[in-house]
């Protein structure tokens, strides 16, 4: 379910619009401003609208980046409906060490990936 920023209205994901008040669902907007991988184009968007993403190089993630060093699934972005800001999650698991790290992500933040493959986060 996607969660209206405007009204609280719970929509189904298919939803781009408000099924209550017919505001946008769309949030933010994820995109590639860097990448020395040519299966990854630089400038590639992907919209966001209230609800949780994986992303990753596997084709079960909500936003697939098929970097060879990118793990299947290398982070979430969660979203929090009560404060209405996404959060960093991370999820790649290193063979010696890992601890989860959550981060609130502000706007134009940028999230380093493996590869120098770089996404900036943007909230419209």
């Amino acid at each position: 379910m996607i969660c209206c920023r405007n009204c609280n209205t719970a929509n189904a994901d298919s939803n781009s619009q408000c099924s209550s008040c017919e505001a946008s669902l769309l949030i933010a907007v994820l995109e590639c401003i860097l990448s020395s991988d040519e299966r990854v184009e630089q400038g590639t968007q992907w919209g966001l609208f209230g609800k949780d993403y994986t992303v990753g190089r596997s084709l079960n993630n909500d936003i697939v980046i098929s970097g060879e060093f990118v793990s299947r699934q290398h982070f979430m972005i969660k979203y929090n409906v009560e404060e209405k800001v996404f959060y960093y999650e991370s999820i790649a698991r290193n063979l010696l060490d890992f601890e989860k790290q959550t981060y609130k992500i502000l706007d134009g933040a940028i999230i380093p990936l493996p590869e120098t493959i770089e996404l900036k986060f943007s909230y419209l």
